[in-house]
């Protein structure tokens, strides 16, 4: 998401003042973007910044700070790339792949390597590199002499980085509750965990855990409801020990009021899905409702994670908690067209309340507050494989049941379902019959008809006063249906998709290219404020309900 300066030319560059991987090095007469890169704009590469087809290198260079160059032990290089590249930091070669002269020519050919996940480069070695103030990180990108078929393709190059410290991952923050929290990160070598907290920023308290790991996460028990606590992360292996800066974070409430965030179907790498994360920061929110696609359009969602969701969001989820349902996308409903029903980089990615029936993650619920919040499996209403056929969404499935026992013994005044699969659009997925021989329906329906006809019923009998849904990429608003509220915001970063069919009941329709949004609930006592906001911070929408 940072702003490079790149240089696209039919030689080397040069400047009067060094060479062009130092800090000295004058690149104001060079374009300049947010990150990712990459010389197509179809799926899977919608990232922000698009490159010309015409040049066999590409040269990018952006200047950073470090405050304290001491305190960085580890070092980290993420990218997602294609073809071949070399990186620098403050002009010594930290890392490279395919390429082998040194240094590469202006039109040297890189072997062939595909863009499909990112790679972490544990380039620790060169952390004496660094410097206190001023830094630059240097890449050259190499087109391959083999390279995809078709005019899309030609000199195709994709570059997607990122320069970690410490940790290359997190610390985020998951599963929170009125007394427990878990914090999660991640080494580039085996350490232990340790939590130092506190209710000030002295800390005080410390939970820890020796087992060697890469992957981190320390749950913290006993807090208080409706507290403020100051945190930081530590990892030691051998001599070498990390650490965060401080964070904080706020318990939930057992009562009382509640602020949230709802986004869905981000995840795509555009301009868009990273413009949104400064304006939900400033909105402020207790949490934060994700209505599924957060990996969208990709051929694989492993080894996106953390560049279309986790290093994305991470200024907002070290201190707010993220609460996630899965979408089509997430189940493997890829850019390939294939299907492939499965959520293992999503299970072993969050952490998440489990529900009582299978003991997973798959659907859950919570409080806060005065708030009661569902949260549905429904990527498609039935799985195409055995993996999933225990979490199918039909009336009298273990899943429906599930529901309709929890809202029932929930005492909460305000009730929210969360989930991906709409249940109302003028968007595009008004015409879906997915379900049209589903026998569990029996209907020629459209599948939001499938889905009203399915959960109206249960949100009436058990007091919801609204749904959240993604999957259309529109912000969509709708007149009470029997009493119940839906809302669709499937636009939290995914290109916006045209109305096919206003519907009858639709009170608000946005939709406009590149143009991301989220909305921001407010509940005060028997009170709730609705507000669609756009990425500039600008309220576009509301709605009031007692």
């Amino acid at each position: 998401g940072d702003v490079w300066n790149y240089y696209c030319g039919i030689n080397a560059p040069s400047s009067p003042i060094g060479v062009w991987q130092q800090d000295a090095f004058d690149d104001s007469f060079w374009l300049h973007g947010p990150t990712g890169f990459s010389t197509v704009n179809s799926d899977p590469y919608k990232e922000a910044t698009p490159w010309p087809h015409n040049c066999p290198a590409i040269f990018l260079r952006r200047k950073f700070t470090v405050p304290d160059a001491a305190s960085v032990k580890w070092l980290v290089l993420r990218l997602n790339y294609q073809d071949g590249f070399v990186a620098y930091l403050n002009g010594q070669e930290i890392a490279r792949r395919g390429l082998t002269n040194t240094p590469p020519a202006f039109n040297d050919y890189a072997d062939f390597h595909q863009g499909l996940g990112a790679e972490d480069f544990d380039v620790s070695a060169s952390v004496g590199a660094l410097v206190t103030g001023e830094n630059v990180l240097a890449i050259e990108m190499h087109t391959s002499v083999r390279n995809e078929s078709g005019l899309a393709f030609t000199n195709h190059m994709l570059l997607v980085p990122e320069l970690l410290a410490n940790f290359q991952r997190g610390p985020f923050l998951q599963n929170a509750s009125t007394n427990s929290i878990q914090i999660i990160w991640r080494t580039p070598v085996p350490a232990d965990s340790a939590v130092d907290f506190g209710t000030n920023q002295a800390l005080g308290g410390a939970i820890s855990d020796a087992t060697l790991t890469t992957n981190h996460v320390i749950t913290l028990t006993n807090l208080l409801p409706g507290t403020q606590y100051f945190y930081k992360v530590r990892s030691t292996a051998d001599a070498t020990t990390a650490e965060s800066p401080t964070n904080s974070f706020n318990t939930f409430k057992t009562s009382g009021d509640v602020t949230f965030l709802v986004i869905g179907d981000s995840g795509d790498g555009s301009v868009a899905q990273h413009n949104l994360v400064g304006a939900m920061e400033q909105a402020g929110a207790d949490l934060v409702m994700h209505c599924g696609d957060v990996m969208e359009e990709v051929v694989s969602p492993e080894g996106q994670e953390d560049l279309r969701c986790l290093s994305v969001y991470r200024p907002l989820m070290g201190s707010v908690p993220f609460f996630f349902a899965i979408g089509n996308h997430d189940a493997g409903d890829d850019a390939d067209g294939v299907n492939r029903d499965t959520v293992d980089w999503f299970l072993s990615t969050f952490y998440l309340p489990t529900n009582s029936v299978f003991g997973t993650e798959h659907f859950y619920s919570f409080d806060h507050g005065d708030a009661h919040f569902a949260v549905l499996y429904v990527p498609w209403l039935m799985a195409s494989s055995s993996e999933l056929t225990n979490y199918e969404m039909y009336a009298g499935s273990a899943q429906y049941c599930w529901l309709t026992n929890d809202l029932a013994v929930s005492s909460k005044p305000w009730k929210f379902i969360f989930l991906h699969f709409v249940m109302d659009t003028s968007g595009n997925h008004r015409f879906d019959t997915d379900n049209q021989d589903n026998p569990y329906f029996g209907t020629t329906n459209y599948d939001w008809q499938v889905m009203q006809d399915l959960l109206l019923p249960v949100a009436q009998s058990y007091g919801v006063q609204m749904f959240f849904s993604g999957h259309s990429h529109d912000y969509e608003r709708f007149m009470p249906i029997c009493g119940v509220h839906l809302n669709v915001n499937g636009c939290g970063g995914s290109e916006d998709t045209p109305m096919e069919q206003r519907d009858p009941a639709s009170s608000q329709f946005y939709n406009s290219v590149n143009t991301s949004r989220f909305t921001k609930v407010t509940i005060h006592g028997d009170s709730l404020l609705l507000q669609g906001i756009l990425a500039d911070g600008t309220v576009f929408d509301y709605m009031t309900l007692q």
